[in-house]
């Protein structure tokens, strides 16, 4: 068998972006030296990948890149009658492109603390959503915008869309009524991206803390048998 066909080059790099247009070309591969018509394949096997007969290699279908990242292939190419071939490899690594923002289910949320405690209803629950897959999906953080408020925001683990808010220190009814804030969520991409802002309205619960209390330990008063009285005694409490 002739070696006379030959790539242009020994082997072929390129880093191509997760969204890449699906039938579109991505390399062009080319073998000459041999008189004929060269016919070019790819030879792995269920690989996102075709290639035509000019040597074109065009993407099938999307890229999974939370199943695979990069793609090593052999192309063969060989003239009518199998009289030359020649084999050169192709090195695609798959880019995690960060397109989207990330994004909260709901434009408001109201929450409700009650006093001298640290926990901290939402409704409705703060759920958030990404679009983008593998790392760039993930979230990083939710934060608040303003800074110096006493909350803090934490994933459930077995939902990773839903986060938990809770407060940094107890609350005193007393002293504050309630906040109102901005909130956003960051996600893991490289570089991140962060969601439109939203507003969280928040009010301290004031819980009953103390029994009423007398003025006074004990109260007497004298009455007349036979007497009528408008009032008797006169007791009060503690405001």
């Amino acid at each position: 068998m002739s070696t006379e066909l030959e790539f242009s080059q020994d082997s072929y790099a390129k880093e191509l972006t997760e969204y890449h247009r699906i039938n579109a070309t991505v390399l062009h591969v080319r073998a000459k030296g041999c008189t004929g018509k060269v016919f070019y394949t790819i030879e792995n096997k269920d690989v996102p990948f075709g290639i035509d007969g000019k040597g074109h290699i065009s993407l099938l279908r999307p890229f999974n890149i939370d199943k695979k990242s990069y793609y090593n292939l052999i192309i063969k190419a060989e003239t009518s009658g199998k009289k030359c071939e020649a084999k050169t490899k192709v090195y695609f690594r798959v880019m995690n492109m960060n397109k989207h923002r990330p994004s909260f289910e709901s434009d408001e949320y109201m929450c409700f603390i009650a006093e001298n405690t640290r926990s901290v209803h939402v409704v409705p629950k703060i759920r958030v959503n990404d679009r983008d897959n593998g790392e760039a999906g993930k979230i990083r953080k939710i934060s608040i915008v303003e800074s110096g408020l006493p909350f803090d925001f934490h994933f459930n683990r077995k939902d990773k869309k839903e986060a938990v808010m809770v407060a940094t220190q107890a609350l005193d009814a007393e002293k504050v009524t309630g906040f109102m804030f901005d909130i956003v969520v960051e996600d893991n991409g490289d570089p991140s991206r962060k969601s439109l802002p939203v507003h969280v309205n928040c009010q301290v619960i004031d819980v009953n803390e103390f029994a009423p209390r007398f003025v006074q330990s004990h109260y007497t008063a004298t009455i007349h048998h036979g007497k009528a009285y408008a009032n008797i005694l006169h007791v009060s409490i503690d405001q």
